[in-house]
């Protein structure tokens, strides 16, 4: 009857990440409110790169446990980047990152904001 909210906020930050190197921008996923705060987040970008466009995805704090995101990051991390090839593929990855980042705040998946800005 219902989809799983989860699921389709991963879809859905797929397809952000994946509009926003056509719109020169990043987007911030963050909790949504007057007051959020500054953590935590989850920025997407695409950027150029030595021969190639660069996807960006970068988290704080460093999201643990979630089978996607590397184990192996210092318990003194902030936060964490990962880059890559900005290729499809891994434009939807960084749907699926970002979702198992939010996973970890403990709140529902409509309790986030995205936040939009220009590149330039």
């Amino acid at each position: 009857m219902f989809g799983d909210p989860w699921r389709d906020l991963e879809e859905f930050l797929g397809a952000v990440a994946a509009d926003v190197p056509r719109r020169g921008e990043f987007a911030v996923v963050e909790l949504g409110g007057w007051d959020a705060p500054r953590a935590p987040y989850v920025f997407i970008t695409v950027l150029d790169g030595p021969g190639a466009q660069r996807a960006i995805v970068e988290a704080a704090p460093v999201p643990r446990d979630t089978g996607v995101w590397p184990d192996d990051v210092p318990a003194d991390e902030d936060g964490i980047t990962i880059e890559a090839p900005a290729l499809p593929e891994t434009l939807a990855a960084a749907g699926v990152l970002a979702a198992a980042a939010v996973r970890t705040w403990d709140i529902a998946p409509w309790d986030v904001a995205i936040t939009y800005g220009g590149l330039d």
